[in-house]
């Protein structure tokens, strides 16, 4: 999250060089997202409710683990 909040803070700075509107709105809210980041913890992956299970890659059903398509959205899965 601090290196979306550089990037985002990088492209205001870059607005606020060469004069273009909301310039100033980038820069806060990347300083804001930066410090955000040292108080917020990253969200936690969710895990399947039965055991031996996946989520689809594509779908975001639980599939077998050993599945090579989701029986549901019939993607194939990596």
């Amino acid at each position: 999250m601090f290196a979306a909040g550089l990037i985002i803070l990088i492209f205001g700075l870059f607005l606020d060089f060469v004069l273009l509107p909301f310039g100033f709105a980038f820069t806060v809210a990347g300083i804001i997202i930066m410090v955000l980041s040292f108080f917020l913890k990253p969200a936690e992956t969710p895990e399947p409710s039965k055991p031996g299970h996946k989520f689809c890659w594509f779908c975001l059903n639980e599939i077998p683990v050993d599945a090579e398509r989701c029986p549901v959205c019939l993607m194939r899965q990596k």
